[in-house]
Order: C-alpha cells, then structure tokens, then sequence
C-alpha cells in the first residue's frame, strides 16, 4: 500500500486560496502537495472531483481498462481509458494498494510528443 502522500485523491481544490498561501508561505507552488502535510492540504479542497474531470476526450475509442466498454476518456493521471467513475475509482484504488500500470501507447506518444515541442521552445 502506497503511503497517504503518494495516493490518487481525486478533488477541487481553490485555486485561489492555493496560490495564496503558496505565495505568502514562499512556497513553490508545484512543491506543495509534496512538501505540506495532509491536513493542511485538506483546507483547498472543495469537493470531488466528478467524472470526467481529469480525463482527455480522444478523438479514436479504445477500450476502458476495467471493463473493455469502447470509450474516449483517457485519464491524464494514469494513461489508461477509462469509461466511468466506477472504473476510474477501481483503477486508483489498485494503485493506491500499490499496483503500477503501463500506461497506454497513445498517452506515452502524446507525453513525448509534449516533451520534444517542450524542448525545441527552450
């Protein structure tokens, strides 16, 4: 089981308050959830997160990873199609209990394609 910092939480944060405190406690924004402990993460939070929200609609259906029903969603956290809230919550349930997936071909070549663009603009 992975430990409570490492596991999905799927929710809304305030921006706002986010930023702000970053800003006023000197703190990398993009270090925060790494470096603040849970209980003061918990006072961004706004409620959770709904289906699809974290999800990519993909113009070609592949297959959901959980229930093999075609569908366009592909989750931005672990690279897999996913066709529902059920599926997404089983999916970060087996990684919150330590299992790891090979992301899904086409996320792997949409991250490179990102990181290469990335690169030529630096």
């Amino acid at each position: 089981m992975r430990n409570e910092k490492d596991q999905i939480r799927r929710v809304n944060v305030s921006p706002k308050k986010f930023f702000e405190y970053a800003k006023n406690n000197n703190i990398d924004v993009y270090e925060m959830h790494k470096i603040l402990p849970i209980e003061i993460l918990n006072q961004f939070i706004t409620g959770p997160q709904k289906f699809p929200s974290g999800q990519m609609p993909m113009m070609k259906k592949n297959k959901c990873f959980i229930c093999n029903k075609k569908t366009c969603w592909l989750d931005k956290i672990h690279g897999l199609y996913m066709c529902s809230e059920q599926c997404r919550d089983i999916i970060d349930e087996r990684y919150n209990n330590g299992e790891d997936f090979e992301p899904h071909p086409i996320y792997v070549k949409l991250c490179d394609s990102i990181m290469e663009e990335f690169e030529e603009n630096e």
